[in-house]
């Protein structure tokens, strides 16, 4: 079993129309966002090891930015909550 807790810190927008000044930049909040999976190895000749698991699993959403998305594309990821399974075969 893993369990990973990514955290991004807050940082200042930069990007602002061409003439404006520093007191134009944004602050961009932190996220930080909780991913697991669990591994089972099945006790079978040849059977396949089977991982479940999640990413973004409490499904915390992207600070939001001034931007056609509406989030720091380079950043963070808005897909929110995911699920896999994954089999693993050895021969």
């Amino acid at each position: 079993m893993n369990a990973f807790v990514r955290f991004i810190g807050a940082y200042v927008d930069d990007e602002v129309k061409l003439g404006q000044t520093a007191s134009s930049f944004r602050k961009i909040g932190s996220q930080t966002t909780v991913d697991g999976q669990y591994s089972l190895r099945l006790s079978a000749e040849r059977a396949p090891t089977l991982t479940f698991g999640g990413i973004n699993m409490l499904d915390e959403d992207p600070p939001h930015v001034q931007t056609n998305g509406g989030f720091d594309s380079k950043v963070h990821d808005p897909r929110g909550r995911l699920y896999y399974v994954k089999a693993d075969f050895r021969f």
